[in-house]
């Protein structure tokens, strides 16, 4: 009888939670699933902490820790500014199948979302999320994301900019029958729908709250063949995807095209006190 391989975390993993919950106050966190051509990818994890709650002198242990684990000067003077304004401070991983990681801080500012009507009147897009992200063992290939929000987008609008991230790929189709549904439930600031680009790279997505709507996982149960086909699960992954827990709350998706110029999907679930 075969069995699934135990998997152990690696140095970079390890530090980077262990730092997340020495921090000594109440962390969120959320579970998530990406889909990419040809591989479901579930070794990720995403830690969040109100940065109003860390003792003093947090905000430059974070940085220093960072820098430790490889982020180069540049990213780290962005992060360690970011993290004076910020309101919520990320921490995310995401290993690939080949062994490579990625690790990830998110300054996220909350009080951008309060701003909504009188942008909206502007014309002005609003910036809720920078995050930095790098290889631990690769730090010259850090990226720079911004996640944006334009509050004068109509509902066609949003589904057009869907399509236009991911193309043809049925999983827009998902995504967009998620975000009618969402639409009808929750007001625009709610169903929050974020734009991410990243300096220099090809990289051009999409992030879509939709929390407050009361979907679960079993939102996809109806597409989950259709997904695994289109992304071209083997049979092993097939049945990961499957098996995913379909009463646990969505919290919110991501698509688009990756680096790579490739398509994915990321399903974010299972929110909640960590």
């Amino acid at each position: 009888m075969s069995s699934t391989p135990q998997r152990y975390e690696s140095p970079a993993e390890l530090r980077l939670r262990r730092f997340a919950e020495a921090l000594g106050v109440p962390l969120m966190g959320e579970t998530s699933a990406k889909l990419v051509p040809g591989a479901l990818l579930t070794d990720r994890f995403l830690l969040s902490a109100p940065i109003s709650a860390l003792a003093p002198g947090t905000l430059g242990d974070v940085v220093e820790m960072a820098e430790t684990l490889g982020l180069g000067a540049e990213a780290a003077a962005v992060l360690s500014l970011d993290l004076e304004n910020a309101s919520v401070l990320h921490f995310g991983y995401e290993g690939g199948r080949s062994g490579g990681a990625i690790l990830k801080l998110y300054c996220e500012f909350a009080d951008a979302v309060n701003d909504w009507d009188r942008a909206r009147r502007e014309g002005r897009r609003l910036l809720v999320h920078r995050a930095v992200k790098w290889d631990p063992d690769i730090p010259e290939g850090t990226a720079i994301s911004l996640y944006e929000a334009d509050p004068t987008l109509s509902v066609t609008d949003i589904v057009d900019r869907i399509f236009a991230l991911l193309g043809d790929h049925p999983a827009a189709d998902l995504v967009v029958s998620v975000f009618h549904r969402a639409a009808g439930r929750l007001a625009a600031r709610d169903r929050l729908f974020l734009e991410v680009t990243e300096e220099g790279t090809d990289r051009r997505s999409f992030d879509l709250k939709v929390y407050d709507a009361g979907f679960t996982l079993g939102v996809f149960d109806a597409a989950v063949a259709d997904l695994a086909a289109a992304f071209g699960l083997d049979r092993v992954d097939r049945d990961r995807l499957a098996q995913l827990p379909t009463g646990e709350t969505l919290g919110h998706l991501s698509g688009g095209r990756g680096r790579d110029g490739r398509p994915f999907l990321t399903l974010y679930y299972g929110g909640g006190p960590r």
